[in-house]
């Protein structure tokens, strides 16, 4: 047998139900007005650290900042020091690496710079008045390879994605190459900046 209800009662129950709902509006609304000068701050710090989070996931972060620690911006005259001396670049030298690094940034590329080496002590002087591109067999945003630079070459730099400046192991393995075969003296510039560069020596 179906239950019939009475219509009043119906609208009674409406009445009650929509004044509940209406006072927990209420107390909600009340409630983000009282803490809203807290929930405000504490959502966007939540925000901000997912943010966070990602970024650091997603880029070399840690990688970028030693970069940056192991490597030195050019000095107003256009000089490194390093841990055997000195690295000087003419003027036309150093706006032409700083020019270069900017239109090739897409991808890595040598540059073979040639001058003299003075000797002031313990310290080694390098002072770079000319360069040259050598032939260019492969490149790509993080690999270069190429024809070794000549015999006047002092200095064999290439260069890194920018805030990148470490030297990799090829690197490495490329200047004792030849500083055994003969050529000692021999540095390399890695350059990952317009004037921030790294020597390895």
């Amino acid at each position: 047998m179906t239950k019939h209800h009475d219509p009043k009662e119906l609208r009674e129950h409406k009445e009650i139900m929509t004044g509940a709902q209406e006072e927990v509006d209420s107390h909600l609304h009340s409630h983000w007005e009282q803490h809203k000068h807290w929930y405000t701050p504490v959502i966007s710090l939540f925000l901000v650290g997912l943010m966070l989070s990602f970024t650091l996931s997603a880029f070399p972060v840690g990688d970028i900042l030693a970069s940056l620690a192991a490597s030195s911006v050019l000095d107003f005259d256009d000089s490194l020091e390093f841990d055997l001396g000195e690295v000087v670049l003419s003027s036309e030298v150093a706006l032409y690496l700083s020019e270069l690094y900017v239109g090739e940034e897409g991808a890595e590329i040598s540059v073979c710079l040639e001058g003299t080496i003075s000797s002031d002590g313990n310290k080694l002087g390098y002072k770079i008045d000319s360069y040259y591109i050598p032939q260019i067999f492969y490149r790509s945003f993080s690999h270069v390879r190429f024809e070794s630079c000549s015999e006047e070459t002092i200095i064999s730099l290439h260069t890194h994605p920018r805030g990148s400046c470490i030297a990799s192991e090829t690197d490495l393995n490329t200047l004792q190459g030849w500083q055994k075969g003969g050529r000692p003296e021999m540095v390399m510039l890695i350059q990952c900046g317009n004037r921030r560069f790294r020597v390895e020596s």
